[in-house]
Order: C-alpha cells, then sequence, then structure tokens
C-alpha cells in the first residue's frame, strides 16, 4: 500500500471517529465518548439544581451488554450548609441521591450502566468526596435496576441540592458509551 493510501485511510479513520463520536473498527462499534461537558456550572440559591445535562440518542443502547460509563467531578464550599449530589438517568435517580455532605471541598462520580433487555438497564454508581481541612475520604457504592424505554432518548442529568449559591459546583462530566463485550 502506497503511503498516500496510508495517509488517506487514517484521516478517513480520524473523520470517521469525529463523525460517530465512537470508535469502529473492521465494522464493529467498540465505544467512545458520547457527551463531555467541561463548563463550570454552580448551584444557584437553595433547592435543586441540574449542573450538568446529556441526552443519549434513541437506541443508543440496542444491544443486551452496551452500556455507558458517566463520570462527573467538582467541589462544594467548605462550610457546613447540608450538600446533596444526585445522578439522575432517564427520571430515576440512580441510587436514590447520594447522602447529605457537609465541609467537603471535592467530589466525584462514576456510574457504569449496562443493557440487560430491551427495557431495563443495571446501574452501578459509586461516590467519592475528600474534605480538605481533613484527609479524609468517603465512598457510597449502589446498584439498581431501571425500567426504561431504551427506543426512545435517554436523559443524563448531575443534579446538586443545597442551601446557598455555588455550595455545589459541577466542574466536568463525561458519558462514554462502549459496546458488547
Amino acid at each position: 500500500m502506497s503511503a498516500k493510501k496510508v495517509i488517506s485511510a487514517i484521516t478517513q479513520f480520524i473523520a470517521d471517529v469525529y463523525a460517530d463520536s465512537r470508535l469502529t473498527v473492521r465494522g464493529s462499534a467498540v465505544g467512545g465518548v458520547r457527551h463531555q461537558n467541561t463548563t463550570t456550572v454552580g448551584n444557584v440559591l437553595g433547592g435543586l439544581d441540574t449542573l450538568h445535562s446529556h441526552t443519549l440518542s434513541a437506541n443508543a443502547l440496542s444491544t443486551d451488554g452496551q452500556g455507558l460509563l458517566i463520570t462527573a467531578h467538582g467541589s462544594c464550599a467548605n462550610n457546613p450548609n447540608s450538600k446533596q449530589m444526585l445522578l439522575d438517568i432517564g427520571g430515576s435517580y440512580v441510587g436514590g441521591g447520594y447522602p447529605a455532605i457537609s465541609k467537603v471541598s471535592y467530589w466525584s462520580m462514576t456510574c457504569e450502566v449496562y443493557r440487560v433487555s430491551a427495557t431495563s438497564i443495571k446501574t452501578v454508581a459509586t461516590f467519592h468526596t475528600h474534605e480538605a481541612s481533613t484527609p479524609t475520604s468517603e465512598s457510597t457504592v449502589t446498584t439498581n435496576t431501571l425500567t426504561k424505554t431504551l427506543s426512545s432518548t435517554l436523559s443524563i442529568t448531575v443534579q446538586g441540592v443545597a442551601v446557598s449559591t455555588n455550595d455545589i459546583v459541577c466542574e466536568a462530566s463525561r458519558v462514554v458509551w462502549y459496546s458488547e463485550a
């Protein structure tokens, strides 16, 4: 194969990856970043606020075993105000929401989602906090089976419940899609 054909093939491969937001190898999709948000967003006053949101296209999880890896991270104001982080997938809170936290400086969440049937997904979520004033960390792990219509779009939102503006800040979130094994 000539150098020109190799360069053309590499250029086409890169274009395909960016156009499809997933990696395709020999006709089989193996995964890739579907959505990413690096805009810093904080809550506004008290109550529930959506900090980041993503919408997965209909039928993105069309085969059993396909899945998502959802990650988000940010910071919390170092004050005694109650703060709660939530991950909503298609209108259902994963794990029913994470417990209220106070005086936490940094947080992160990771959730693995995989399709088990045309109307069901399983989730395994980990929420991690780290308090800046003392070197303590806490993790919470939850698992769920959720009933969802996967032929429709699927919304994914990172939410926060807090008392004062910017008690909770989301600095980045990402949704990575992967194919069945």
